[in-house]
């Protein structure tokens, strides 16, 4: 069986939190810290295969994020490097 993967968020423990409704049992992984939580489901394995696949996205989603912003600091660099050395004859 697979184990809960920390919080993305906080990287806290996570927990399954079992809520009655309406006579059923809905099956929620919710953080101990900061709350977040997946979406109430009768399948307590679909709760935790949601909680653990988020937490990889979350981090790409982090990745992908910083590598557009430090591309985007590289060329502004670069620019402004190009400008202080004057290398912009091409400009003109």
């Amino acid at each position: 069986m697979e184990i809960l993967r920390k919080c993305p968020c906080c990287q806290s423990e996570a927990e399954f939190v079992d809520v009655p409704v309406s006579g059923s049992l809905l099956w929620q992984v919710t953080c101990r810290r900061c709350g977040l939580s997946t979406e109430l489901d009768d399948d307590r394995m679909l709760c935790l295969k949601q909680w653990n696949r988020r937490e990889r996205e979350d981090h790409l989603k982090m990745v992908v994020l910083s590598l557009t912003i430090g591309s985007a600091f590289l060329a502004v660099i670069g620019f402004v490097i190009g400008m202080l050395l004057g290398l912009n004859s091409g400009f003109s």
